[in-house]
Order: C-alpha cells, then structure tokens, then sequence
C-alpha cells in the first residue's frame, strides 16, 4: 500500500511535468509559426505550410499526453506491451502512407496517417497501463499527492534531460 502511495505521488508529478513541458513546446511552436517564412528556405514552395507545421507540431505535443502514465511500464519492467503497440502501429503507418501515396498523391492524409499513427501506440499503452495498475494511477476526482521537494528536483532533472533528447532527436 505504501509503494503503491509513492509510485502515485510520483505519476502524479510525472503527469504535471509533462504536460507542462507540452504546453511550453505548444507554446514556443506558435510562436515560431509567424517566423517559419523566414527560416524555412522555399517556404512558398509548399502547398499549406501553416497546417503541416501545425501538424507536426501536434504529433510533438501529443506524444506528451500518455508518456506519464506509460513511465509505469519501465517501473514494473513490462515496457514489451509499449514496443508491441509501436511496432504495430509502426508497420499499420507505413502500410497505410504507402497505400494512400500510390492511390491518391494526398501528402495531407500521408502527414494526417503519421500524426494519428505516432499518437495511438502511446494512447493504447495508456489504457492498458490503466487497467494493469489502477492503484498506482490516480482516479479522476481522487486528491493527488505531491513528491517532497528533494524528490521534485530530481524527477524535474530526468524529465528535463529526456525533453531534450526528444527535441535534439
């Protein structure tokens, strides 16, 4: 019972930090948006750069949404059930840009199969996790509780390093 307390203070931090750092990105996206003319070399080349940029920049903020909860995987060493969903959607992807390239040319339904394809591994993973592990995840309505300070500081480093990693790719 006590582990199960700590493991849902800790989630329930993870949960904030990542959607915090998905609205910064949000955030500091949108505000490039303006600027893309200028830093994108053949920008008017493009048919609607504003909504692939949009786009892209969704499947980043998104793919913080579930991360939090799928964290759980790597505690209980089952981190198989999130690459079975990534490999999955992975080939379903690749499958379906290909079919729509060589029917239709569409390149906003390809972009469209990859934002809903990268988005659903971690969406399915979160669901799963959910039914797996309902006492270490919070319910909706239930009061959180918050890591001490020293533990804060420590989950904000490891979150920051893997933010970065995420961005420098």
């Amino acid at each position: 019972k006590k582990d199960s307390d700590k493991v849902r203070a800790i989630l329930n931090y993870y949960q904030k930090l990542y959607l915090f750092v998905a609205g910064c990105i949000a955030a500091a996206g949108l505000l490039v948006m303006p600027l893309l003319p200028k830093i994108v070399k053949g920008f008017y080349g493009v048919n609607h750069p504003y909504l692939y940029y949009g786009m892209f920049l969704l499947e980043t903020v998104l793919s913080y949404f579930c991360t939090w909860k799928n964290s759980l995987l790597y505690v209980h060493q089952e981190q198989y059930i999130g690459s079975f969903w990534n490999g999955l959607f992975q080939f379903i992807r690749y499958g379906l840009q290909f079919l729509l390239l060589g029917t239709t040319g569409n390149f906003f339904l390809f972009v469209l199969v990859q934002v809903v394809c990268a988005f659903l591994p971690g969406f399915v993973t979160s669901i799963q996790t959910q039914k797996r592990y309902p006492e270490e995840i919070t319910a909706a309505g239930q009061k959180r509780k918050y890591p001490d300070a020293k533990e804060k500081r420590v989950l904000r480093s490891g979150i920051g390093a893997m933010s970065m990693h995420k961005v420098g790719g």
